[in-house]
């Protein structure tokens, strides 16, 4: 196994920061099928507060996203039609399937960054770019992982970014977020993956809409 993750990293060249790391992910989620994960961002006593639950099979996905308890949206296409659902705003978009790249934020004020999962990955960008600093091998619920580190120094503070991937692909499993500002106290956003399922064999109801999730929402005339 380690033979076969030297070979890979031998091939690849490295990212210059975490944005291009970033896009390189994503492309390693577009191959992904028969997948299946489910992400909590969690508060300072790790306990969940924002969860987004993934089913990924090539041109097929389904991921449902809210507060604990409560779904606030879901993106599902089942590789013919895209369907965007907003229960909060009682929206809703459909039209024809297209490749999916991060889905669209608005860009970090400076010497931040924004980090969030959905069906493309993950999606991160910062201002300035945040350098990677170093990758090494690590150890991770008792598999090995892929430890990138990228940080940050300005004069307002510093921000530390710690994403865990699979040893062999650029597949997320963790990501922690540390911002500091001066002698004040840390500011940590951690994203952990509660579950991961590999090899699943879905079938065609698991990337089909159900009609009644859209009753009572309206329709947008141009998708999102």
């Amino acid at each position: 196994m380690l033979s076969a993750v030297c070979l890979f990293l031998a091939a690849q060249t490295t990212p210059k920061n975490l944005e291009e790391l970033a896009e390189r992910s994503r492309a390693a989620y577009a191959s992904l099928k028969g997948y299946r994960d489910e992400w909590a961002l969690t508060a300072d006593d790790e306990r969940p507060v924002w969860l987004v639950r993934r089913r990924l099979d090539g041109a097929r996905h389904w991921s449902e996203m809210g507060l604990v308890g409560k779904v606030g949206g879901i993106d599902v296409s089942d590789g013919k039609t895209d369907y965007w659902l907003d229960f909060q705003a009682k929206t809703y978009s459909a039209g024809p399937h297209k490749v999916r790249r991060a889905l669209p934020r608005s860009r970090p004020k400076p010497g931040t960054c924004t980090f969030g999962i959905d069906e493309t990955g993950y999606s991160f960008a910062s201002d300035p770019p945040i350098p990677i600093a170093s990758i090494h091998f690590d150890s991770f619920r008792g598999q090995t992982v892929r430890h990138v580190l990228g940080r940050l120094i300005t004069n307002s503070g510093t921000e530390q970014v710690d994403f865990l991937f699979w040893p062999d692909s650029w597949i997320l499993v963790d990501a922690t977020i540390t911002t500091t500002h001066g002698d004040g106290p840390k500011h940590v956003v951690h994203w952990i993956t509660k579950s991961v399922e590999k090899n699943v064999k879905f079938g065609p109801k698991d990337f089909a809409l159900d009609p009644s999730l859209i009753k009572g929402l309206t329709r947008l005339p141009e998708g999102r």
